[in-house]
């Protein structure tokens, strides 16, 4: 199996992307503690506070975890990033995809 790209994307919530942009490198290096590699984040240039993270993982395995992880909280890092997000860690969309 090919390694998998994740694309995760949320909208930071109102008088929060400014909290989300200067948690960025921190953000990056805890998905690359989890297993990511070539972390690249977007902010949509016509949607202002509208966030695409894209980044390797080595499989599925290493999605799930990631995945679970970010979503259980239990790392105060993801319980605060996650407080940042319109919607909270429910509004967080996650997909993986295998090049073809």
């Amino acid at each position: 199996m090919n390694k998998i790209t994740v694309l995760t994307e949320y909208k930071a919530e109102d008088g929060k992307k400014e909290n989300v942009l200067s948690a960025i490198d921190e953000l990056k290096e805890q998905i690359e503690a989890l297993g990511g590699r070539e972390v690249i984040i977007y902010e949509g240039v016509d949607q202002p506070g509208l966030f695409v993270e894209q980044f390797l993982l080595p499989n599925m395995q290493a999605y799930e975890k990631m995945k679970r992880i970010r979503e259980e909280e239990r790392i105060d890092f993801w319980q605060t990033f996650n407080s940042y997000i319109l919607g909270g860690k429910k509004k967080i969309n996650m997909w993986a995809f295998e090049k073809k």
